[in-house]
């Protein structure tokens, strides 16, 4: 169980100055999943090990989509619950640095993690 964050804004929720949790295994691998992705590499001081690697790895010169997309498969598969990424497809606007990414993965429960539409922009912020 974690507090349930908007899965469009990522913002936390509040229903009547309540704050929902997640309800099932799914939403919590899930969300887990958009903050690792979403989260640049040493960001949070409490565990400079989470998230992607930003700066040193995509903002550079050169990088391609391949290398990208790479780069976000490694990290869906640190996640303790995934086993496997059953689909993976993602997108990338070359003028604008708009990456979309939509996924599927298999967890350790037997269930799937369904990402839809998360976007990120890898030209530096």
């Amino acid at each position: 169980m974690d507090v349930l964050l908007d899965k469009e804004k990522h913002d936390l929720v509040l229903i009547n100055h309540k704050c929902p949790v997640t309800k099932s295994n799914e939403d919590v691998v899930g969300q887990r999943l958009k903050i690792r992705l979403l989260t640049y590499k040493n960001e949070y001081d409490l565990n400079t090990d989470l998230g992607v690697p930003w700066f040193q790895k995509v903002f550079v010169k050169g990088v391609s989509k391949r290398q990208i997309d790479s780069i976000l498969q490694e990290q869906i598969m640190l996640d303790e619950a995934i086993t496997e990424i059953i689909s993976f497809e993602s997108k990338l606007n070359p003028s604008t640095g708009v990456y979309t990414l939509n996924f599927k993965a298999g967890t350790n429960k037997g269930k799937y993690i369904v990402i839809d539409n998360l976007t990120l922009n890898v030209n530096g912020g």
